[in-house]
């Protein structure tokens, strides 16, 4: 494998990261949590170059198995933290390598609410906890740089006993080490499905664009998102309501657009719970 392919690689391969769960502009109820263990499994054999031009590559699989916590204090207030646990990457003709990820904490503000609008602002915060050399720095774990988020998000329910739900967000990205900055989006579109509404199916909807061409290569640590990756992804999710607070949820998705991107689908499967912290060990 020639080195230009490798740095390719390296810059290109960290899409997992990019669709941490979120909750929309709704709060998590003071002394309550939503936490939810999930998979995700990307398999990619394509390669959207910098023009968005796709070309063959080697099997490439990535795993990630992760957490992600959510939970109320106060009257508006809602903490977050995201770690990845595990992240393997595995490359035909090169090898594999694995360890933990960028772990993201943030916190969200319910800014308003008027009837079945609400309105919130978030701020995430990356900490480069992933290792950037890994796999020789082709399959890094981490960005290997302070990255932060913040997010406008706009949403509501809707239809019989507000069974629907949408929202859309804006954010921006600013990224350490010189990294071009850019544009955050997300939308989701669901209902809940069945007599009893515990089945929930929705359509999501999201992306990025830097804001400008970046003036040199691509760094070899940029494992998350590189100077010149950009994407809109979308697909469908589903949950199963079960007793006490817990849900199971399946969701796929793929690129409908893209540059510098491994192209293929990302398979999710997570366990949730939604509810009191103590009822979690059935106190």
């Amino acid at each position: 494998m020639t080195r230009r392919f490798t740095a390719v690689i390296a810059f290109v391969l960290g899409s997992l990261s990019a669709t941490a769960a979120v909750a929309g502009p709704w709060k998590v109820e003071a002394g309550e949590i939503y936490w939810e263990w999930s998979a995700a499994r990307l398999l990619a054999d394509r390669l959207a170059d910098g023009n968005g031009d796709e070309r063959d590559i080697p099997n490439f699989t990535q795993d990630e198995i992760a957490v992600y916590s959510a939970f109320g204090f106060g009257d508006r207030w809602t903490g977050i933290v995201r770690a990845p646990l595990l992240r393997r990457s595995e490359l035909d003709e090169f090898g594999s390598a694995s360890g933990v990820g960028d772990l993201q904490v943030g916190l969200q503000g319910q800014l308003a609410e008027r009837g079945p609008w609400r309105l919130a602002a978030r701020v995430i915060v990356q900490v480069p906890t992933g290792d950037e050399e890994a796999g020789q720095g082709a399959l890094p774990t981490g960005t290997g740089v302070w990255e932060a988020e913040a997010w406008g998000s706009l949403g509501r329910s809707f239809g019989r006993n507000g069974w629907g739900w949408g929202f859309v967000e804006l954010g921006h990205l600013s990224r350490g080490e010189g990294l071009v900055d850019g544009v955050l989006f997300r939308a989701e579109l669901g209902h809940r499905v069945g007599a009893q509404g515990r089945w929930r199916a929705a359509l999501r909807v999201w992306g990025v664009e830097p804001y400008e061409d970046p003036s040199s290569s691509p760094s070899s640590s940029a494992a998350g998102l590189g100077d010149d990756v950009a994407y809109l992804d979308f697909g469908p999710s589903l949950s199963r309501e079960l007793r006490g607070g817990w849900a199971w949820q399946a969701a796929i998705d793929g690129a409908a657009t893209a540059r510098n991107v491994a192209l293929g689908p990302t398979i999710r499967l997570g366990v949730v719970y939604s509810g009191k912290l103590a009822n979690v060990w059935g106190r």
